[in-house]
């Protein structure tokens, strides 16, 4: 009796010491994210983990995401803070959206390109042969759509804000000016750029970014499709020597997606809150690839590379050749039981909508290009 006695103490003082330790920490939940709280609630703290393949400092890194962060920390005073997770430490790129479905991380930088085949719909805006000329247009453009077919949007998904890398230019090794300069070259892309490479008589390889430099490096391509970012955001400056400006081959919709279980363990205030900042948070860096596409025609231009402009003539050549792809990407939709038609001719009103919208802008922002190569080549 007295073995048995001396068994039930000792369990009674670890079960009890068990649960003063649980309730110690924080509340943990499946996503990583933890909880504090002052007496009452209010003062609760919400801290979520977010994820990008960008590096720390990358221009992504930085004009996108910390921005975001700091807005969103600001407005809710700090009632809601995050973890950044860059470089892919906690979700490699092409693992984004199964990472943050999952609750692997609560939030993350996902270009919806790495995925056609969960967003057939939305990778329309990934069609090549549309004058992508701006990032502004281009960002728009992606937003209007996405908002035209909310349908797409997973169950398990809230997305944020959604941008474009536009407008887009070929990094080569190699110079290229003409149609005829293409044929043999290959190209790093998204699979979504396949066809239009393809309808250009260029071989596309489809790989995520970080895998470029090396392969530039071990000349398994000759080239990147993207816009002038990698050249400092990755490197590409050394090991590249030609910016090909082509708008109309180039344009993807990267969305800020977050977890929807841990998006609805905000209150409903800090919700609306974050709405507001998301909206703000979309004015802001519908520009910024802008900037940045001048800011990495003049830094290459300053490591010695050399930009080309196709002719007027010859523009509209590859404008030619690509409207197959629009023609295909529709009829693939429509084959599938999506609007593709729907989509195309959508997407057709929304570009000519922003063209005219933004013709002072696209002079203006396009002065600036010239005035950089004037400068320095």
């Amino acid at each position: 009796m007295k073995k048995k006695g001396l068994v039930l103490a000792v369990l009674t003082i670890f079960l009890v010491g068990l649960f003063v330790l649980s309730g110690c920490g924080g509340k943990g939940t499946e996503t990583g994210r933890e909880e504090t709280a002052e007496p009452g609630g209010e003062d609760k703290v919400y801290t979520f983990n977010l994820a990008s393949e960008t590096p720390e400092g990358h221009p992504i890194s930085v004009n996108f995401l910390d921005s975001w962060v700091d807005r969103i920390e600001k407005a809710t005073n700090g009632r809601v803070k995050f973890n950044k997770h860059y470089a892919g430490s906690l979700v490699e790129g092409g693992s984004m959206l199964q990472g943050v479905s999952s609750g692997i991380a609560d939030c993350g930088w996902c270009p919806l390109s790495y995925f056609p085949g969960e967003f057939p719909l939305y990778n329309a805006l990934c069609v090549t042969g549309y004058d992508w000329i701006s990032g502004r247009l281009a960002a728009y453009v992606n937003r209007d759509f996405i908002e035209a077919f909310p349908q797409e949007i997973p169950d398990e998904l809230e997305f944020m804000w959604v941008h474009s890398p536009a407008p887009g230019c070929l990094l080569t090794t190699k110079p290229v000016s003409t149609l005829e300069d293409l044929k043999g070259l290959q190209f790093r892309c998204d699979s979504v750029h396949n066809d239009g490479l393809a309808a250009l008589g260029a071989t596309p390889v489809a790989m995520t970014m970080p895998e470029a430099y090396e392969a530039l490096s071990k000349n398994i391509i000759d080239g990147v499709l993207g816009n002038t970012e990698p050249l400092i955001g990755w490197s590409l400056y050394e090991i590249t020597d030609y910016i090909v400006e082509v708008p109309c081959l180039y344009s993807t919709p990267p969305v800020l997606i977050f977890n929807k279980k841990s998006w609805n363990s905000l209150p409903p205030d800090l919700q609306e809150t974050i709405r507001k900042v998301n909206e703000e948070h979309f004015e802001a860096i519908s520009t910024v690839f802008d900037d940045i596409y001048v800011e990495g025609m003049k830094f290459g231009l300053e490591n010695g590379l050399k930009t080309i402009q196709l002719t007027d003539d010859e523009y509209e050549r590859w404008i030619e050749k690509l409207q197959v792809c629009k023609e295909k990407y529709a009829e693939d939709l429509n084959k599938k039981g999506l609007p593709g038609d729907e989509a195309i001719q959508k997407l057709e009103e929304l570009v000519q909508k922003y063209l005219v919208e933004f013709e002072d802008y696209h002079k203006e922002w396009r002065g600036r290009i010239e005035a950089v190569i004037a400068e320095y080549q």
